[in-house]
């Protein structure tokens, strides 16, 4: 038998009403979760808080993904930094050297010997006006499949899945969901290799939600065609997102939601020029 940890966290937001302002700045609404060995997280939580001491920060300091963008504006304005990274701009941290940061920790993640991604994304400039919580449910569903099916070869495997704890309305919402799933299953008739739970966990104390966040961040830049996040994702999400045995990546590591044809296509080429990977 061999546990797994699933790491999970979101990018962007997501709206029933959305107007054409909001879809500029929030195009997509996606959650990224990674999946290692259980026996590799001390190895992995050992080498990321070195990494962290060796940056001058410490074991509480968290870098969130989006800190870096707001580094760079504060800058580039001359305003005022928020209180949650004044810290960075007071130890003279720029987005440049924040990127190094958040590069040397995905190599950590590049180095074990088993590491894998998938993606869920909406489109919100063309998703319908669906409900926040069936939009959720969706993506947490997905996620939930496509552990299964990796997993299930070998029936003793189980995998333990910790998501960042947002509020305490969307927790419930995203726990109710998981466990109606495992419980009622769906084209799934059991769900035998995942716990029977969502674990929900502070991102200043957790090592894989942190890493998480770093690349749902990169892979909304990546989709949006930020030049910043491009050789990021290039170098250490795309060779490491789920594939079917043939190699097909849509559906399999990257799934849209709700599923569209042409977003499917859209992504398929944007990322790897392909457009006829299936998997319900």
């Amino acid at each position: 038998m061999t546990i797994y940890y699933a790491f999970g966290d979101e990018s962007g937001h997501y709206q029933i009403e959305r107007s054409e302002s909001n879809k500029r700045r929030y195009p997509y609404y996606l959650r990224a979760t990674f999946l290692i060995r259980a026996d590799d997280w001390k190895i992995l939580n050992s080498e990321f808080l070195a990494l962290k001491n060796n940056w001058g920060f410490s074991r509480d300091e968290e870098i969130k993904w989006d800190y870096i963008w707001n580094v760079k504006q504060c800058r580039i304005k001359g305003t005022e930094p928020d209180k949650d990274f004044k810290f960075l701009i007071e130890r003279i941290y720029d987005e440049i050297s924040l990127l190094d940061f958040v590069e040397n920790s995905l190599q950590l993640l590049n180095d074990l010997p088993f590491f894998q991604i998938i993606i869920t994304i909406t489109d919100n400039r063309i998703c319908n006006p669906l409900h926040e919580k069936d939009i959720l449910q969706t993506h947490l569903q997905k996620i939930m499949q496509r552990l299964q099916m990796e997993l299930q070869s070998d029936s003793e495997n189980i995998a333990v899945i910790f998501i960042d704890s947002v509020n305490a309305k969307k927790n419930k919402t995203l726990s109710e969901a998981y466990s109606s799933i495992y419980h009622s299953g769906d084209f799934i008739k059991e769900y035998s290799c995942i716990q029977d739970c969502l674990h929900f966990e502070e991102s200043c104390q957790s090592v894989g939600i942190q890493l998480a966040d770093y690349i749902a961040g990169i892979a909304m830049n990546r989709l949006r065609g930020l030049e910043e996040s491009i050789r990021l994702f290039n170098e250490y999400i795309f060779p490491n997102l789920r594939r079917s045995n043939e190699g097909n990546l849509m559906g399999f590591g990257v799934i849209d939601i709700p599923r569209n044809e042409s977003l499917r296509r859209q992504i398929g080429q944007l990322l790897e020029g392909t457009s006829n990977d299936r998997q319900e």
